[in-house]
């Protein structure tokens, strides 16, 4: 390696904020994230008609209170993908924790068997 020159990985972080949101709050600069997946037990096909545009609504619900920026989400019948970003004053189990209390929602599984919720 010549003098002077950086191995390539260091010459590719050049201008790394290229097209990237830098999010701030009053203590902290970040650029975080997450692909979060989740799937019903059993990955049942139950996320399908009324329940899944419930659990689109409840989880940008969640998001808004928690301050979580959703980039993309999709709810598939047997599984959901949801790509984040948070403030780092939350871990990523909290805010698995968060999304994950669905199950405090018990409008979405009325007529629904416990056989369902996992």
């Amino acid at each position: 390696m010549a003098v002077g020159s950086m191995p390539a990985a260091k010459i590719s972080l050049k201008g790394y904020n290229g097209g990237m949101v830098l999010r701030r709050t009053p203590h902290a600069v970040y650029d975080t994230l997450y692909h979060l997946v989740w799937s019903p037990k059993y990955r049942r096909d139950v996320l399908q008609g009324e329940i899944q545009q419930r659990v689109r609504e409840l989880f940008a619900d969640i998001a808004e209170q928690y301050d979580i920026t959703i980039e993309e989400m999709e709810v598939s019948p047997d599984h959901v993908h949801i790509f984040c970003s948070f403030p780092p004053r939350y871990s990523i189990a909290q805010i698995v924790t968060r999304f994950k209390s669905l199950r405090g929602y018990p409008e979405i599984w009325v007529g629904k068997t416990s056989r369902f919720i996992g």
